[in-house]
């Protein structure tokens, strides 16, 4: 048997490699504790909590609660009663919020419930979420601890709810958290992704604007390598 930990690895990807395995006669089996976490338990650098901030609807476009009942008619669509984001990008693009957990990346760490009717629930670690947006946040979701979503999902599953999943990238613990309480997720694509990738008037002209920006950052960086270059002075940056 080979074990592995199920917050670490989505469900396509546990699927994908238990058909593989089984072909070699070997058994995929999760484990509650990662071995690896034990060992740097100690040393382990304390997770990010870098402070959100509101995307102005000046270069989003689109409000937050426009972006919601947009999600929300994709799950009556479906038949589906909620759907569990836990892609970054998708959860900053849905609230209109912005962060700074992964360098270089404008996002914050966290997940959400997002059911057909009614309010989505973020769960995010209080330390990110300042006065600055707080108030913003809490007038289109409620706001919990992330440590709070297990406890959210088996309410869901007792009420036989029918919750969509994304397996490329949703991690296979929130099936089989789904699972161990009788209930199947349902598969679909984060219903964020496609009007994510449709920009909208806003978007397009900080897109253009941003281009601006770096095309003059390169020309000045190309201008300075033609002046020094060939005197070897690369240590001149202006």
């Amino acid at each position: 048997a080979v074990g592995y930990d199920p917050a670490l690895h989505t469900i396509k990807e546990i699927d994908r490699l238990t058909k593989a395995l089984n072909t070699a006669g070997i058994r995929l089996t999760p484990v509650t504790d990662n071995p690896i976490d034990k060992l740097w338990e100690k040393e382990r650098p304390r997770p990010p909590a870098a402070g959100i901030i509101h995307h102005s609807i000046e270069f989003s476009g689109k409000s937050a609660a426009e972006k919601i009942a947009q999600v929300q008619e994709t799950l009556k669509e479906g038949d589906q009663d909620a759907v569990l984001l836990t892609a970054p990008d998708s959860i900053c693009w849905l609230f209109n919020i912005r962060g700074g957990d992964i360098k270089h990346t404008p996002v914050a760490l966290a997940f959400t419930i997002v059911p057909k009717e009614g309010r989505p629930t973020l769960f995010i670690e209080p330390a990110k979420v300042g006065e600055n947006v707080r108030g913003t946040l809490q007038s289109i979701t409620d706001i919990a601890k992330p440590d709070e979503l297990d406890g959210a999902l088996k309410a869901l599953a007792e009420q036989k709810a029918k919750v969509r999943l994304d397996p490329d990238s949703a991690a296979m613990r929130f099936a089989q958290a789904l699972e161990a309480e009788g209930v199947t997720y349902v598969a679909g694509a984060d219903p964020c992704t496609l009007p994510k990738a449709i920009k909208t008037k806003a978007e397009i002209a900080g897109a253009r604007a941003a281009h601006l920006r770096d095309g003059a950052a390169m020309v000045r960086f190309l201008a300075w390598l033609d002046e020094v270059g060939e005197t070897g002075r690369v240590d001149e940056v202006r």
